[in-house]
């Protein structure tokens, strides 16, 4: 939970570096909450109270926006760790940013009986979705899995291992 929310308090910082464990740490703890609360929104509608289940919906809505701001600097952050600039996540905000504008287009004309009929007539937005999806997941295996740089960079101090004085990062960061 610590690292969960030196993430959150980290939100506007895209400077720096993070850990593998903050971005294990804060990805399975927003997956547990959009699930509980997905779970929780769906029993509510189950029961009729959908009042209840469109307040949970919105709320999730709202938590959502500042998750995401968290995630883009802590992807930054750890793409940092890596030694690599932040920019690198635009190869998964691009594609989604896609995905959603042509889903978008297919819709927004459309009755909302014929929204799903429509997706599934347009046969290249589910290959490329999927496309999308494994490149995500193949990126973020990365992120949680590849050890971070042992030294200094040009981001900053290792957060995970001493100082190494040998760096040339390490001399200009002091000085």
């Amino acid at each position: 939970m610590n690292w969960f929310l030196l993430a959150l308090k980290n939100t506007f910082n895209f400077k720096g570096r993070s850990r593998r464990r903050e971005f294990g740490w804060y990805y399975l703890i927003v997956f547990t909450i959009g699930f509980s609360m997905s779970l929780i929104q769906e029993f509510a509608m189950m029961l009729n109270l959908t009042g209840f289940g469109n307040f949970l919906g919105s709320t999730y809505d709202l938590i959502s926006y500042v998750l995401t701001i968290t995630a883009v600097s802590l992807v930054t952050r750890r793409l940092h760790d890596l030694g690599r600039s932040g920019w690198w996540q635009l190869i998964i905000y691009l594609p989604l940013i896609y995905i959603y504008w042509q889903t978008y287009q297919l819709t927004s004309s459309l009755h909302p009986n014929a929204i799903t009929q429509a997706i599934y007539m347009d046969v290249s937005l589910p290959f490329i979705s999927i496309g999308f999806s494994l490149t995500i997941l193949v990126m973020y295996s990365i992120l949680l899995f590849k050890d971070g740089q042992k030294h200094a960079n040009k981001y900053g101090e290792s957060p995970k291992y001493p100082s190494d004085a040998h760096s040339e990062y390490s001399t200009n960061l002091t000085a």
